[in-house]
């Protein structure tokens, strides 16, 4: 069985816990939504009549991080080494089979059994001047739970059972707007208020 990954974060908001917004250190949890998953490739079952030869198994994840940055922190151009720990909830499963190109079967479920309750995770990257971010991530728990247990023919089936999967992922993330606030911040002491609100247009 081969497999690939893949990753996206859909919604992010950043809360700092900082010591100071000028210092060297700070800490920083991130809480977001994220889908994390892998295809699974294996080889044809000449018994299966859908001929499955490919999975793809996702979860949609609610993630709290607790991290640290090391590093200059100035907010227009910072450049800075973070790591840290994310505990994740796993509320939405899905799954897709297919048989070559064709999709056979699709299977979704909202705070299944299928993986475990919580999922446990280290991470460590580096932020760059220009807004760009290069992260790792390892899951340190495993993907699925491997006592889950399902009906195949009225006979219990344990299908994750020696199905060992640990995810981990690279990531490049982008922030198209870092530095801005440089610019909306900017106002001339001397014009009214009126035309200060005017010049953001």
């Amino acid at each position: 069985m081969n497999s690939s990954l893949f990753y996206h974060t859909f919604f992010g908001a950043l809360l700092i816990f900082a010591f100071s917004g000028k210092g060297f250190s700070q800490t920083s949890s991130d809480p977001n939504i994220r889908n994390v998953g892998f295809i699974a490739k294996f080889d044809e079952d000449p018994n299966d009549p859908d001929r499955i030869d490919r999975i793809k198994y996702r979860t949609y994840n609610a993630g709290i991080p607790i991290g640290f940055k090391v590093g200059d922190l100035n907010q227009e151009k910072p450049f800075f080494f973070f790591a840290g720990y994310e505990l994740e909830l796993p509320f939405h499963y899905k799954q897709k089979d297919f048989s070559g190109s064709d999709k056979e079967n699709k299977t979704t479920s909202w705070f299944t059994d299928r993986n475990p309750d919580l999922m446990n995770s280290l991470f460590a990257g580096i932020q760059f001047r220009s807004g760009t971010a290069i992260k790792f991530k390892y899951y340190l728990t495993e993907f699925f739970d491997p006592n889950y247990s399902t009906l195949v023919n009225e006979v219990p089936v344990k299908p994750f059972e020696t199905f060992n999967a640990n995810v981990f992922y690279f990531s490049i993330e982008f922030y198209p707007f870092q530095g801005v606030s440089k610019y909306i911040n900017k106002t001339t002491p001397s014009e009214p208020p009126v035309k200060q609100a005017m010049a953001l247009w």
